[in-house]
């Protein structure tokens, strides 16, 4: 999606399945120990950008622009592109406020660098919760075991093709068969 206020765009990305492959293999999702409340961190950083602080400007801008860098790393299939994107991402993310990090997702991401990680960031709001680390092909068994040996725990995960699915269930609402 393109947001252009006050238009969106979808734009279909359409990479080849190869690298798709690719970078589902090369991604690995870590369950940093520590949970947060996401509403503070959104309700602070948009306090101050309501407020027009400028030190708030620059960084939202940025990761804006990150997400058109994004797109176009995935477009030209370049999984380097995509790493460095993801770490430009994430310094936006952590000038947007002070807690933003922790010492465990600072160890676990200086650790994944030392390893053979092109890129990684916080998700969602950041404060704790998951990282998400795009490893150098190859190199993620090694990533994985010393995320480990930090205390982090990988989330299994894999890429969805179809897309959203929805159901209508067969039972009623008593849990009898209709």
């Amino acid at each position: 999606m393109t947001f252009e206020d006050p238009e969106v765009t979808v734009e279909p990305l359409r990479p080849s399945r190869d690298f798709i492959l690719e970078l589902e293999k090369s991604l690995l999702l870590v369950y940093t120990g520590k949970s947060r409340l996401s509403g503070d961190i959104i309700s602070t950083v948009m306090d101050a950008y309501l407020r027009n602080e400028a030190a708030m400007t620059e960084p939202l801008m940025n990761l804006r622009d990150a997400g058109h860098q994004m797109r176009d790393a995935i477009v030209d299939e370049d999984l380097v592109r995509v790493g460095e994107v993801l770490e430009w991402n994430w310094e936006n993310q952590k000038r947007l406020y002070d807690s933003m990090t922790t010492p465990k997702i600072e160890a676990l991401m200086t650790m994944a660098r030392g390893e053979g990680v092109l890129g990684g960031k916080a998700c969602g709001a950041g404060g704790g919760g998951c990282i998400v680390l795009l490893c150098e092909p190859d190199r993620e068994h090694l990533v994985r075991r010393s995320v480990e040996d930090l205390g982090g725990q990988i989330i299994e995960f894999s890429f969805d093709y179809d897309g959203l699915t929805v159901w209508q269930s067969v039972r009623g609402r008593n849990g009898e068969s209709s």
